[in-house]
C-alpha cells in the first residue's frame, strides 16, 4: 500500500515543477502589491459588480461638489441652497439605508460641507 495521498493534479504540478518550467514565471519572487483604496470596492470591482449603493455614493459625491460650486457662486444667502441641502440629505438618508453600516455617512450642513466632501472622496 502506498503512502501517497495526492491526486492527479498533484502529479501534473509536481512533474511541471521537476521539469523546471515553474522557475521562469512572471513575477516569481516579487512581492504582491496590495491594492490601495477601499478594500470592499476593490473586491467588488474585481468581480465586475457595482451595487446600487455604490452608484448612489458616486451621485452623492457629484451632488456635494455641485452644491459647493453653487455656494461659491451664489453664496450662503441663496434661497435654493437649503433646498439643495435638503435633497442632498434625503439622498444620504436613503444611501445609509442601503449601504453596509461601516459605510454610512452623516448629514451635511453649510458649516461642514467641505469636511464632509473629504469623507465622500
Amino acid at each position: 500500500m502506498s503512502l501517497y495521498r495526492g491526486d492527479f493534479m498533484d502529479d501534473i504540478v509536481g512533474n511541471y515543477e521537476k521539469s523546471g518550467k515553474m522557475s521562469d514565471l512572471n513575477g516569481k519572487g516579487k512581492p504582491i502589491e496590495p491594492s490601495c483604496g477601499d478594500p470592499l470596492q476593490g473586491v467588488l470591482k474585481e468581480a465586475n459588480y457595482l451595487p446600487g449603493w455604490i452608484e448612489q455614493q458616486q451621485l452623492i459625491r457629484k451632488s456635494i461638489m455641485e452644491v459647493i460650486k453653487l455656494l461659491e457662486v451664489a453664496g450662503e444667502s441663496s434661497s435654493n441652497m437649503q433646498i439643495h441641502l435638503d435633497k442632498l440629505n434625503a439622498d444620504i438618508a436613503q444611501y445609509n439605508k442601503t449601504c453596509p453600516p461601516i459605510m454610512q455617512r452623516g448629514f451635511i450642513t453649510l458649516e461642514n460641507i467641505h469636511t464632509k466632501l473629504e469623507q465622500w472622496i
